[in-house]
């Protein structure tokens, strides 16, 4: 076998790992956040309703190979919202569909949860606005090891192919909040279904 070519697919293999969850830092704590969140930021839950698309994120380590991610919030409670959320495999082009539940009652502490599995995930929303809003996520325990601890982020807009202007402002938040762009992982929204959605 050429030796270029096994180069070029252990090359690609840990682009590919790296672009996974931000180690946690050295002294094996989670950030806050506070240091990238405006001082007069007021969390509206209420922006999130309705079609959001991923634009840029931070995923977990086995959601790497994923597209055409977004979600469908709708309003149940005065601090609970339903979250539906579509993505699909690059190799398999299958559709997983997962549901959850967003509790929001500590304000932009943001506890997300898959109804499913039970899985509590705590965010904390750092920005919001009529069209785009960023959450980040430190678990340092893992997700079912310790393989999956590190930084999340979820950074989505109302459309799936926002302006050039937008996905600036999403990942320069991102970067405030101490996320490398070689970390940031640009969602492939195109040839999706939902994006004929209304």
């Amino acid at each position: 076998m050429n030796l270029k070519f096994i180069c070029a697919i252990l090359v690609f293999f840990f682009c590919e790992v790296v672009i996974a969850q931000v180690p946690i830092p050295a002294d094996g704590k989670c950030p806050t956040f506070e240091n990238c969140t405006d001082k007069n930021f007021k969390f509206d839950a209420k922006l999130l309703i309705g079609y959001n698309y991923l634009i840029s994120s931070v995923p977990y380590f086995f959601q790497v190979d994923q597209k055409c991610t977004w979600f469908n919030i709708t309003q149940s409670t005065n601090t609970l919202l339903l979250v539906e959320k579509y993505e699909t495999d690059v190799e398999t082009h299958k559709v997983r569909n997962t549901d959850g539940i967003v509790d929001y009652k500590d304000g932009a502490n943001v506890l997300f949860k898959y109804t499913d599995l039970e899985l509590p995930m705590y965010f904390k929303a750092v920005l919001t606005h009529p069209d785009y809003a960023v959450f980040l996520a430190c678990n340092d325990c893992g997700f079912f090891s310790k393989t999956g601890a590190g930084i999340y982020a979820y950074g989505v807009s109302k459309v799936p192919w926002p302006s050039c202007d937008i996905v600036k402002i999403i990942n320069a938040k991102l970067n405030e909040c101490g996320i490398s762009n070689n970390y940031i992982k640009t969602e492939n929204q195109d040839g999706c279904t939902q994006c004929k959605k209304p």
